[in-house]
């Protein structure tokens, strides 16, 4: 009767404690597969997002520098004008 009473709540709770343990490995196993996925992601993006942005940063450069020829040019015709009407 004494060894009954010991395996009684292995008896009572085992399915219980079996399925909660089984339940704790499925959502550890897939939470850290989709941590992974969302971090390849999360690179990807981040990848993508330099790529643009350094591309933005190119064309804005090549702008800035031909209106800067083009100042220079602007400004030079000016100078030219002003000697002009000194004369």
């Amino acid at each position: 009767m004494v060894e009954l009473a010991a395996v009684k709540p292995f008896l009572d709770y085992g399915i219980i404690a079996g399925l909660f343990i089984f339940t704790l490995w499925y959502l550890l196993k897939t939470t850290k597969e989709r941590e992974e996925t969302m971090r390849k992601d999360s690179n990807d993006r981040e990848e993508r997002m330099l790529k643009d942005s350094k591309e933005r940063e190119d064309k804005l450069h090549t702008t800035l520098n031909t209106f800067g020829q083009k100042y220079d040019l602007i400004h030079k015709d000016i100078l030219d004008i002003k000697e002009e009407l000194k004369k």
